[in-house]
């Protein structure tokens, strides 16, 4: 059946759980909503804009005694399970992780004509691909890592990194 509108989708008492796929802007508006309606959330990469955003999304969720959980497959890929292995094995130790996600956008793309760099997404590529090369480092050590850096070459005149 079809549901005319997010309202109208967390009114719906026949619903137990959402998709938040929104841009990240919107993602704490939408999960406190759900939250408050009862409904478990699935939230898509990034969470939130920033930490204390996403707190609080973790503490309504809590709160409404729901669950809340990121939309990101890539940890539970039976690659990434393998990755895990290899990292646990203590006869070697990273050192370093350097790591980098490209592709070739158009440039619709980079002039603002997607949610990743029209300033919906604030955190652009680094939010949306970028995870991907933090959750590698994060795997290689243990989740502490003792020293991580990102750069930024490019961004759009909005701020929002695009490289």
């Amino acid at each position: 059946r079809r549901i005319q509108g997010y309202d109208a989708l967390l009114a719906d008492k026949g619903i137990d759980a959402v998709y938040i796929p929104l841009p990240t802007k919107l993602h704490k508006e939408w999960v406190l909503k759900a939250a408050a309606a009862g409904k478990h959330v699935l939230v898509e990469k990034p969470v939130g804009v920033d930490a204390n955003e996403v707190q609080e999304m973790i503490t309504a969720c809590r709160t409404n005694g729901v669950a809340f959980m990121d939309g990101t497959m890539l940890v539970h890929h039976k690659r990434s399970k393998q990755i895990d292995r290899l990292f646990a094995d203590t006869t070697w130790q990273p050192k370093r992780v350097t790591s980098a996600f490209t592709f070739a956008a158009p440039i619709d793309f980079l002039a603002g004509g997607n949610i990743r760099t029209n300033g919906m997404d604030p955190l652009g590529c680094l939010g949306d691909v970028g995870w991907y090369c933090i959750r590698f480092g994060l795997s290689a050590f243990g989740d502490k890592p003792a020293y991580v850096r990102a750069r930024v070459w490019e961004a759009t005149d909005g701020g929002v990194p695009t490289d």
